[in-house]
């Protein structure tokens, strides 16, 4: 039984205790916290039942203090059902109440939940207005918790409208302030939005940066999750980075991590960077380790698409140590379930890939073979890129086979598309080529 659920089952008790009782407002108070409990477990219509019971109670009663949180509850629920017109209705019957009564905190919570309401409904200047003003009452107060979070609204209602630059001097104030006062969880929440942005933008040394100190909080306050989450972010900073020697330690982490929380987040990613780090600082027989263990997964998940990559991961090793014959089945395997899967333009590819292992090894006939293949889908589809590259290939074959003028065809094919997708230095190659065989 999880903990939601023992919560639920406390307040239900709590519930029938108060009734027991009598008392009007440990009743409503009884019913608001049952409500909380299911609004936590997702189940908003009851949620919505008991608190419209608290209200009614508390409307009865008279009591204005109670129904200015009542009611602020009610819109949140509704608010989180996509209601937007009832829950505006609650939120604007709380500020009218919070101005009766003077109280500041309930005013500054509905003025910041309107604003999300109309960045919800599209009106991101609207939103800003209520914000800043839910803002302004939170820092009269002197409540810097309040202030934090209508720093996130105004945070993510910059997003909204994609002001980047904004949204990042925001969320820095919001850490700055969950510092001073001592937040730590406020603190990397807000870290961790500046993070996301920074990899959005591709500010990976700001990234990095953030996520250091998000991995120093969450280690501080033993936080697993925050602790995985971080340790993502930094392999994926690092390794934009070319740092592949940290990417791998923080990529090793946070598998095991992954692993032991039973994450729903895909691993895949973090997979696919570690092993072609692995790759890059030649640890060859570890990437191997990786590539095998991971294709062992899918083929148990029956994830095609993801055994397809692998097996291209699989084939670039082996040939990147030598071990063509190992490179050529793992393409081959890899080629067919293309195939299979209709994958066109990855059939072209990988067919061009074995041509040019075969060229390699000297097997001329073989090698454009699989060219002519690769070529013909990839005029199919409309690849550019492979089909230059499989009319260079060809016309290398054909000058190692004698054939000038079959040569000499393929290189004018290959140099007119270079120069027509841009690729100046494969166009000058396929010239220098062409030259080479005109003046045999």
């Amino acid at each position: 039984m999880n903990d939601a659920i023992i919560e639920l089952e406390a307040y239900q008790q709590a519930l029938l205790e108060a009734e027991k009782v009598g008392d009007f407002k440990e009743i409503c108070q009884a019913k608001a916290n049952l409500s909380l409990a299911f609004y936590s477990t997702g189940k908003l219509d009851e949620a919505l039942r008991i608190i419209d019971e608290a209200i009614e109670i508390a409307e009865q009663e008279n009591d204005k203090t109670s129904l200015a949180s009542y009611l602020g509850k009610r819109g949140v629920i509704l608010f989180e059902s996509d209601d937007f017109i009832k829950a505006q209705e609650c939120f604007l019957r709380v500020l009218d109440f919070a101005e009766e009564i003077g109280n500041n905190a309930y005013k500054c919570d509905a003025l910041g939940n309107l604003g999300l309401i109309l960045a919800s409904t599209g009106d991101p200047a609207g939103s800003m207005e209520k914000l800043n003003e839910a803002l302004s009452v939170a820092r009269q107060m002197g409540d810097s918790s309040r202030e934090l979070t209508q720093l996130g609204n105004v945070g993510h209602t910059y997003l909204q409208v994609a002001n980047i630059e904004d949204a990042i001097k925001t969320y820095t104030l919001a850490v700055q302030i969950a510092k001073k006062i001592g937040d730590r969880k406020s603190e990397a929440g807000y870290l961790n939005n500046l993070g996301v942005l920074y990899n959005n933008i591709s500010q990976y040394d700001s990234l990095i940066k953030v996520f250091e100190q998000v991995l120093k909080i969450s280690t501080e306050v033993d936080d697993k999750k925050l602790e995985s989450n971080a340790l993502q972010y930094l392999t994926k900073g690092c390794f934009a980075k070319g740092d592949t020697a940290l990417a791998i330690q923080y990529a090793r982490r946070a598998l095991e991590l992954m692993n032991e929380l039973e994450t729903p987040a895909d691993p895949s990613p973090i997979k696919d960077i570690l092993i072609t780090c692995l790759i890059k600082e030649e640890r060859f027989s570890d990437a191997l380790d990786e590539i095998k263990k991971e294709l062992d997964n899918v083929r148990f998940e029956k994830n095609k698409e993801r055994e397809l990559v692998l097996l291209g991961q699989f084939a670039d090793t082996f040939y990147q140590i030598g071990e063509l014959d190992k490179s050529l089945d793992a393409y081959q395997l890899a080629l067919n379930l293309s195939v299979r899967l209709q994958r066109k333009i990855l059939e072209g590819r990988l067919a061009g890939r074995l041509g040019a292992i075969y060229a390699d090894l000297g097997e001329r006939e073989r090698s454009n073979q699989y060219i002519d293949r690769a070529i013909q889908v990839a005029e199919k589809e409309k690849d550019l890129q492979t089909l230059a590259e499989q009319y260079f290939l060809r016309a290398l074959n054909y000058k190692e086979t004698g054939q000038t003028n079959e040569a000499i065809n393929d290189c004018h094919k290959s140099i007119g598309i270079f120069n027509k997708i841009g690729l100046i230095a494969q166009e000058q190659q396929a010239q220098n080529l062409l030259t080479e065989l005109q003046t045999k």
